[in-house]
């Protein structure tokens, strides 16, 4: 588990995972390390989504899965925006629609 707060993170110390403060912009992890990457109202509030994308699709192995949760609403034009990156993996995908 990845946060950049460690009170974020001491608040989810009951949670059985090592816990690392980090950017999800800049992953401290090998590439290819993650059958699954979670996250969970991050892509919105990071400067730049696209690079944290890309953090997430590098450390995941070549058939992992990211799961994200969004805050912000798609149909707004900032949600749609920040999302992009996010539905650009989703349609690039084999095998999703």
């Amino acid at each position: 588990m990845a946060d950049l707060s460690p009170a974020t993170l001491d608040q989810a110390r009951d949670v059985p995972a090592t816990s690392v403060v980090a950017d999800v912009q800049w992953l401290p992890f090998r590439d290819n390390s993650f059958d699954i990457v979670v996250s969970s109202w991050v892509i919105e509030t990071v400067p730049e989504p696209k690079r944290a994308v890309s953090e997430y699709l590098r450390v995941l192995k070549r058939e992992g899965r990211v799961f994200a949760t969004l805050s912000s609403r798609p149909d707004s034009l900032s949600g749609r925006f920040k999302t992009l990156p996010l539905r650009a993996i989703g349609s690039a995908s084999p095998g999703t629609s």
